[in-house]
């Protein structure tokens, strides 16, 4: 058993007319590598988070970040490893 590596990711994004209309978001995620056996098989735990705002007509809309979690396990298959 080898305790490996983790990864992360951070997203950005928006775009508008004018400071009265517009909208931005993000998104942060990462990865982490609880086993990782000699043939490529992975067991991994991730998490991220979103969160965006848009301005229509000088009035600001914005919602609950949204949030998620799992443990999932890679399984190589074919001679791609």
């Amino acid at each position: 058993m080898k305790i490996s590596t983790d990864r992360f990711k951070v997203e950005a994004s928006g775009g508008g007319r004018n400071h009265r209309n517009f909208n931005v978001g993000g998104y942060v995620h990462g990865e982490y590598y609880l086993y990782r056996s000699r043939g490529g098989t992975r067991v991994v735990a991730s998490g991220g988070v979103a969160h965006g705002a848009t301005r229509i007509d000088g009035k600001t809309y914005k919602g609950r970040p949204q949030g998620s979690v799992g443990i999932g396990v890679e399984i190589p298959i074919g001679k791609g490893r």
